[in-house]
């Protein structure tokens, strides 16, 4: 009796292993093989699991979830499936905990639930903020007019390196400046740095992967403005002339599922500052160092990460989306980084990518010259 159970098992497992490799020999793929290979595993484990109670009679010895994890021993596509409720009651958590300080003060009859205050001095001089994000583009079309001259012939090469030089130190050099002068709230001049920052590797990119295939006397296929604006566009900091993947079509179910991750972060970087940094910050003449920073480590640490996530999980896969740029490895599991060097790499690929390129790669060649 205990043997046919077993062989029963056996059957059922070897029956949906069959239906699996009919689904790939007929050409059917997709999910019906995921299907069928989730059926098979399933009967596998039926099969075993039967055959151990019908010999021990009673309770079997197993493995919770996490050692499983732990050991490997979980296929990897049910990973995601069995920590999914486990992600949501940690976000469910956080979103508790987020609200309850300005939800108290609401029910206490305290000042309104959204600091109109901070909202004014996070967003004072629009303006100024539009005009010097206006000087930080400038040095784009620039670029592209000084290689179009030089590929004319109408400049030398030297002439070429020296006003690109000159270029690249104004950019950086001037809009500094600028947002020194105009004393701009911080939020502004963050986003107005970061803008510089990436129109300067951009430009750097462009600049001399063009000059790399004019070497080559193989330039005039690239000099295209379509494909200048693409890049200043799409979510990368590296040019490639031979071009990028790209999506079929702009999904709008996914554009609307990441404007709603937008909004959420964007609150809970709101309720960081107002309810957590601004009251230490008015108590900050009033306790000690040491108190100062014990409250402010951990808003500090989900701040990081919600300004993380927010950069590169919305707002680079919204780019992307809209560019229909294909390349969404924006950055790896750095949370699992064993070494400092293994964070580098893993934590922002498009800056990596570039300085491997055009720092270490360059630096290389160099050394190797001088050698």
């Amino acid at each position: 009796g205990d043997r046919a159970c077993f062989q029963r098992g056996q059957a059922c497992w070897l029956a949906r292993l069959a239906g699996l490799l009919a689904c790939c020999t007929s050409g059917r793929m997709g999910g019906e093989v995921n299907q069928a290979l989730k059926s098979a595993r399933v009967g596998y484990y039926d099969a075993q699991a039967e055959h151990h109670r019908s010999i021990h009679r009673g309770p079997i010895a197993r493995d919770s979830i996490f050692e499983l994890l732990e050991k490997e021993e979980l296929p990897v596509e049910d990973v995601p499936r069995t920590l999914y409720g486990v992600q949501n009651a940690l976000w469910l958590i956080v979103a508790l905990a987020f609200l309850q300080p300005p939800v108290l003060r609401l029910g206490r009859g305290e000042r309104p639930l959204i600091d109109v205050e901070f909202l004014v001095w996070a967003f004072g001089g629009l303006g100024t903020t539009v005009q010097v994000l206006g000087l930080t583009l400038v040095a784009a079309p620039l670029t592209y007019l000084l290689l179009v001259v030089a590929s004319q012939g109408w400049i030398a090469k030297a002439t070429r390196e020296m006003l690109f030089r000159v270029l690249e130190c104004l950019h950086l050099v001037w809009t500094c400046r600028w947002i020194v002068r105009t004393t701009l709230p911080p939020p502004a001049a963050f986003f107005v740095v970061m803008q510089t920052v990436v129109t300067f590797l951009k430009i750097h990119s462009f600049y001399f992967e063009v000059r790399k295939l004019d070497d080559e006397k193989s330039a005039e296929h690239t000099l295209r403005g379509r494909d200048f604006l693409y890049f200043l566009v799409a979510p990368t900091l590296v040019y490639e002339p031979s071009g990028y993947p790209k999506t079929e079509h702009i999904r709008i179910r996914f554009l609307v599922r990441k404007t709603g991750s937008a909004i959420g972060l964007l609150l809970v970087l709101f309720l960081l500052i107002t309810e957590f940094f601004l009251p230490v910050f008015r108590e900050a003449r009033t306790i000690s160092l040491f108190e100062f920073v014990i409250r402010l480590i951990v808003p500090c640490a989900v701040f990081l990460l919600a300004v993380f996530f927010f950069t590169f999980e919305v707002l680079l896969n919204v780019a992307g989306e809209l560019t229909c740029f294909a390349d969404r490895s924006f950055y790896m599991d750095w949370w699992n980084a064993g070494s400092m060097d293994e964070f580098s790499r893993k934590w922002n690929k498009p800056v990596h990518e570039w300085l491997r390129r055009y720092i270490y790669k360059a630096s290389q060649r160099a050394v190797g010259d001088d050698a």
